[in-house]
């Protein structure tokens, strides 16, 4: 018998919940900022529906620069689930991946929290040529062979590689 515990299962109106909570550009509902980095990431897959928004993203820049989106948005627990956080509202906020798997088991301190959101730069889309077409993902997995998923609209990846 294994002593593995099963991790709790975030209910589709919580995720929605938590998003909200930390969505920051009201002009581009599809993206936020990780709250332990720097790092845009795009609404997850699960909760996309409830909005009218599409991963048809315009390019994104802060201070006149581009900024990569690094892929799509997990949600962490502040108290880890191994030390008896719970998956709710109070606990779970916005994490990229490379944050959310750095934390391992570890309790988010408050003071790693950005409180200070980058503002995006207004730019007009109306003549922006969006990325690049691709019919399967460009990604090379670790054992050579491409990933055989769909890129996201006008991206070379799919939404599991998108930083790729």
């Amino acid at each position: 018998m294994s002593n593995i515990k099963k991790k709790d299962t975030i209910p589709l109106g919580l995720k929605r919940t938590i998003w909200e909570k930390y969505s920051m550009y009201p002009c581009n509902p599809e993206i936020t900022q990780c709250r332990t980095c720097e790092n845009l990431v795009l609404i997850p897959e699960a909760i996309r529906q409830f909005y009218d928004t599409t991963y048809n993203i315009q390019s994104v820049s802060v201070n006149g620069k581009p900024k990569k989106i690094s892929g799509v948005a997990e949600f962490g627990h502040i108290i880890s689930e191994k030390n008896g956080g719970k998956a709710t509202e109070e606990n779970l906020l916005i994490q990229c991946k490379i944050c959310n798997l750095i934390q391992t088991t570890n309790n988010i301190l408050p003071n790693s929290l950005i409180t200070d959101y980058e503002m995006l730069d207004v730019t007009d889309n109306q003549n922006v040529e969006m990325g690049q077409h691709s019919d399967v993902c460009e990604k090379i997995l670790g054992n050579g062979t491409k990933c055989k998923n769909k890129p996201i609209f006008n991206r070379k990846f799919c939404h599991i590689h998108l930083t790729g």
